[in-house]
């Protein structure tokens, strides 16, 4: 008689998200973990800000801890730590997150579970509202005063007149070249000497000295962005502006490797700005020619569309030019 063995469906891989704090404030540290669960001949595969993956949801990721592995008869669980931070108001969610799970052959996805932490309000409890200006306080008036009063309008009429007389002057006088207003600087060459600039001023032994560093380097790169490409990169996030660009690179105004080499420049600058992170002076300098690459290609992809923009309208202008000139050749 032959007996029937029962073998154990295995179990479908899963992962899930949770955080260490029941609650944090704007800008706290605390950590992120993820979970994955799977058979022990796949190997786990988990976000990693190496690659980009700076942003989990409403969380910034500052750094990612090794990933350890525990062994459950023939089953495995991953678990990858993050340091993490949020500025989001209320409540600061984490969407499922994709882990892929690396095989011999292929490569499979599964996601992480909802994961979301409050965020405190940093105004102090009992706050009811604004409060009312506090009383002025009184102090005696001194010497001066009123002959301050009784002069301030003669002061001002002098000043006035005073004003109108150079406007007088300068509208008689003729123009000549030398008064000519200077053109303005064009947005690559002004990007080019603020990059010089930062670079020879910086000092690079100084860590206080890094968020200054990343303040005006951002600001150059949207500058930049805002004057040659006319898009509104100073008064956008990250995000936003992220989005703006690739609306650029689909147009074939920007390369796309320009565009993703500028997000992670940025990224820094909002993690120092606002996580109070401290890059080593080597990736500053990096960062520095990789802003310096990065606008360096765009300008050179718009100087091409310029360059074939001419052509195009030099080829409409012999067209236009070619039936007058047959029309003024001799007829034998």
């Amino acid at each position: 008689m032959l007996a029937a063995l029962a073998v154990p469906a295995r179990a479908q891989p899963t992962a899930s998200a949770r955080v260490s704090a029941d609650s944090v404030t704007v800008g706290e540290r605390f950590t992120l973990t993820l979970e994955a669960r799977h058979a022990d001949s796949l190997r786990a595969l988990f976000p990693d800000p190496a690659r980009g993956d700076t942003l989990l949801g409403d969380l910034v990721v500052i750094a990612r801890t090794d990933v350890t592995t525990e062994s459950e008869g023939g089953s495995q669980r991953d678990r990858a730590r993050y340091e993490v931070t949020t500025f989001a108001l209320d409540t600061a969610y984490v969407p499922p997150l994709p882990v892929r799970l690396a095989g011999s052959r292929d490569t499979s996805l599964v996601l992480s579970s909802l994961a979301s932490v409050p965020v405190q309000s940093l105004v102090p409890e009992g706050a009811s509202g604004i409060r009312d200006l506090a009383p002025l306080a009184s102090f005696p008036r001194p010497w001066w005063f009123w002959p301050t009063v009784l002069l301030a309008p003669l002061l001002l009429a002098a000043l006035g007149y005073y004003l109108w007389r150079r406007r007088q002057q300068a509208d008689e006088e003729p123009e000549s070249e030398g008064s000519a207003p200077r053109p303005p600087v064009p947005p690559h060459e002004s990007a080019k000497r603020r990059l010089r600039k930062l670079e020879q001023t910086t000092d690079w032994n100084a860590p206080d000295e890094r968020k200054p560093f990343y303040v005006e380097l951002a600001d150059i790169a949207r500058t930049y962005l805002k004057r040659r490409l006319d898009v509104a990169a100073p008064e956008s996030t990250t995000g936003e502006l992220m989005q703006l660009l690739d609306d650029q690179v689909g147009r074939g105004r920007m390369p796309g490797n320009a565009r993703d080499q500028l997000r992670r420049v940025l990224e820094k600058a909002d993690q120092v700005k606002f996580a109070n992170r401290r890059p080593s002076a080597e990736i500053s300098k990096k960062l520095l020619a990789t802003t310096r690459e990065v606008l360096g290609d765009v300008e050179e992809r718009q100087r091409e569309r310029e360059r074939q923009r001419e052509r195009e309208r030099q080829r409409r202008r012999d067209d236009e030019q070619q039936p007058a000139a047959r029309a003024n050749e001799p007829t034998t």
